[in-house]
C-alpha cells in the first residue's frame, strides 16, 4: 500500500513537472496559468493513476488501451479547463494533447529504466 502512495506521489510530480515545464517553454511566466495547469493536474493525475491502478488490478482488458482512452479523457478535460479558465494559454487542447504525450512518454520510459 505503500508502494502504490509513493508510486501515485512520484507519478504526480513529475506529470507536474514535465507539465508545468512544458507550459513555461511554450508560454513563458504567466504565474496564473502555471498556477491552473498545476490545479487541473493536481485533479486528473491521482484520478487517472486510480482508475489505471483499479484497471489493473480487475479488468482483464489490455492496460496499453486503458491507458490510451483514459489518457484521451484526460486531454479532453484538461483542454475544457484550460478553455475556460485560462487567460494567455493559447490552443489549449494542443497544449493539453502535447503535455500529455510528454508526460505519459516520460513516464512510461521512467517505468522501463526503473524496472
Amino acid at each position: 500500500m505503500i508502494a502504490t502512495m509513493l508510486a501515485f506521489g512520484g507519478a504526480l510530480l513529475l506529470t507536474i513537472v514535465i507539465e508545468g515545464g512544458l507550459y513555461l517553454l511554450l508560454f513563458g511566466r504567466k504565474a496564473e496559468d502555471l498556477r491552473l495547469v498545476i490545479a487541473v493536474n493536481l485533479i486528473t493525475n491521482p484520478a487517472l493513476n486510480l482508475l489505471l491502478w483499479l484497471a489493473a488490478a480487475f479488468m482483464t482488458l489490455n492496460t496499453v488501451i486503458i491507458t490510451i482512452v483514459l489518457e484521451l479523457v484526460v486531454v479532453v478535460f484538461e483542454g475544457w479547463c484550460y478553455r475556460r479558465f485560462a487567460r494567455e494559454l493559447h490552443h489549449p487542447f494542443l497544449f493539453s494533447l502535447a503535455a500529455n504525450a510528454c508526460s505519459l512518454s516520460l513516464g512510461w520510459a521512467l517505468q522501463r529504466v526503473l524496472r
